[in-house]
């Protein structure tokens, strides 16, 4: 291959985002003939460091001031779906990914606020220079439930969960016992949401009122 072909090759390349790595870590969930990604529980650690948010900022080389600081300490520590789901949505300029997680760090929306926010109240936190209508929609009924599959734990029975919630299954069996008032599925739920010792569980997915 000439130099000029090697050139071209180089020039040809696109370098790795977050985005990428998001991508590659998510895993699919198939439950009622229904493709949903979500991302595993263990994979946001391994992609929310103080490297790789400085990195998307655009930071790299600076020497950050206090208030960039701790608006990365924050991420790290407290909102980082919250990043991983404005990364997702593509703002385009790092500038709007940094003052949109500043607003809602000033507003001390972390992960737990986020998971339970609603859009009619997040003019707040919002901005509207970076936040079209569209965008908004998309942000709280699409791109954050990838990030939020609920983990299963040992000592908790009871789940409130959103109707968008998207289970962490690994696959979809097909047995399927059907009751008076239920559907049970039997599923296998990934490594990463189980905090207890049992590896397959039964879930109640579907109960029907019958009006007589």
């Amino acid at each position: 291959m000439s130099s000029s072909d090697d050139s071209d090759a180089s020039e040809g390349e696109r370098e790795k985002t977050l985005d990428d790595d998001i991508e590659a870590s998510l895993h699919c969930s198939k439950f009622q003939n229904r493709k949903k990604y979500f991302l595993p529980e263990n994979q946001v650690k391994e992609l929310v460091t103080r490297h790789s948010v400085i990195k998307a900022f655009k930071w790299e080389g600076e020497e950050l001031a206090a208030y960039q600081d701790e608006l990365v300490d924050w991420i790290c520590e407290r909102a980082p779906k919250v990043f991983l789901t404005h990364v997702r949505m593509d703002l385009k300029k790092p500038s709007h990914l940094s003052l949109s997680l500043s607003k809602f760090k000033n507003n001390n929306i972390g992960d737990a606020e986020f998971l339970k926010a609603k859009q009619s109240s997040a003019e707040g936190y919002l901005s509207k220079a970076i936040w079209t209508p569209r965008k908004t929609r998309e942000l709280f009924e699409e791109y954050r439930w990838m990030f939020f599959s609920p983990a299963f734990r040992e000592d908790e029975i009871d789940y409130d969960l959103h109707a968008d919630t998207i289970f962490p299954f690994e696959d979809s069996p097909d047995d399927m016992r059907i009751g008076a008032f239920s559907h049970v599925h039997r599923v296998k739920i990934h490594d990463a949401h189980q905090a207890h010792g049992f590896r397959e569980v039964s879930l109640a997915l579907l109960k029907r009122l019958c009006l007589i």
